[in-house]
């Protein structure tokens, strides 16, 4: 009787144990892709940054920075040569940088502006500009 209790018990430790959360399982669907018919009819470009002092921010309710600044002139650029004459309004989404291309992903935003280089995560269906300038040099300046 004993090995026969032994037994069982050895082969129920040898099973795989599952668990599963209680409740229903959350399935999260990609939103749809925008394209720029699709972004111009909303009229909201939605760009996420670098949530970085060194790329954008805000100064008394004033946004600043570089990737501001060329995201204000890609706007105008995209108002000024609207053919159906609808304007877009940008929409800033600071991120950390390494949750930029993940928040893409999710579809929280139409663009990304890091500000600094990417590196992109192989089998990746997302697609880089090609660089406008290589070799720039780098300038830190501290306060002492």
């Amino acid at each position: 009787m004993l090995r026969v209790l032994l037994t069982c018990c050895l082969l129920l430790l040898s099973c795989t144990a599952a668990a599963r959360v209680a409740g229903p399982l959350e399935v999260e669907q990609p939103k749809a892709a925008r394209d720029l018919a699709s972004i111009r009819s909303s009229g909201e470009l939605r760009v996420l940054v670098n949530q970085s002092r060194n790329s954008s921010g805000e100064v008394k309710g004033q946004s600043i920075g570089v990737e501001y600044q060329r995201m204000r002139a890609f706007e105008q650029y995209l108002n000024r040569n609207a053919r159906d004459g609808r304007t877009l309004k940008l929409k800033i989404i600071p991120r950390a940088k390494d949750q930029l291309l993940a928040a893409l992903q999710r579809g929280e935003g139409d663009l990304v502006a890091p500000g600094e280089l990417l590196n992109m995560p192989r089998g990746s269906k997302l697609s880089a500009s090609a660089a406008i300038r290589s070799n720039v040099p780098l300038i830190i300046v501290a306060k002492q």
